[in-house]
């Protein structure tokens, strides 16, 4: 049976920050996974120049990133904060820089990002982790205008 997220005919390229060895099986001849930090912006920047190299454009970027990190604001370490923005908010934001370059080049080309649902309804013990998938959302809205 194919893992629904393989298309016949279809290649693509794929980041994680922890590559999953059963996806990879399954998919190692359409997808070719790299380990990418989309919170570093280097890393960021080269993986979308060999996915221009590779595929001259891109017709798709999806984001979906998140850590899990919960407390009440005046429980949380302010280096859980950091990640927590850094794998929502600026790992959303790279990427996007990225990719619209490249996007635009294609028709019909889009951009799909995932978001918690922390980002719609605030939780006690979710401070931060409410936060950023809500600036996520909120940028998300412009691109998604046109811009």
């Amino acid at each position: 049976m194919r893992p629904a997220c393989c298309t016949k005919g279809r290649r693509g390229r794929t980041t994680r920050r922890q590559a999953s060895g059963a996806c990879q099986r399954a998919l190692k001849e359409r997808i070719d996974p790299i380990t990418a930090d989309a919170g570093n912006t280097e890393q960021v920047a080269a993986l979308f120049a060999e996915a221009q190299r590779r595929f001259h454009g891109l017709d798709l970027l999806s984001n979906t990133a998140g850590v899990d990190f919960h407390a009440p604001c005046a429980d949380g370490k302010p280096e859980e904060w950091r990640q927590t923005i850094e794998a929502y908010l600026s790992g959303v934001l790279h990427c996007m820089h990225a990719a619209i370059p490249l996007l635009r080049a294609r028709p019909g080309a889009m951009i799909s990002t995932v978001a918690s649902v922390g980002g719609r309804y605030g939780l006690p013990e979710w401070s931060v982790d409410n936060a950023a998938p809500f600036a996520v959302v909120g940028f998300h809205d412009a691109p998604r205008q046109g811009a």
